[in-house]
């Protein structure tokens, strides 16, 4: 997302999110069966960095992604 206090969501298998400073992304991570595993969330310039692409790894964690 571009829009301060914006919200992206990614829901998909092996989806991913960035946000701009001050917005926020959700991202889930699915198994190979698209079952729900985790879901966090966070805020740019808080919890992960500014228009950068994230996703999460097999623990929940998220995980910078090169596009």
């Amino acid at each position: 997302v571009e829009g301060k206090n914006s919200v992206a969501l990614a829901s998909g298998l092996e989806s991913k999110a960035k946000a701009c400073l001050g917005s926020a992304i959700t991202v889930v991570y699915r198994n190979q069966k698209y079952e729900l595993v985790h879901i966090r969330s966070g805020i740019a310039g808080k919890d992960i960095e500014p228009d950068t692409w994230y996703t999460l790894d097999r623990n929940g964690e998220f995980k910078k992604v090169e596009i």
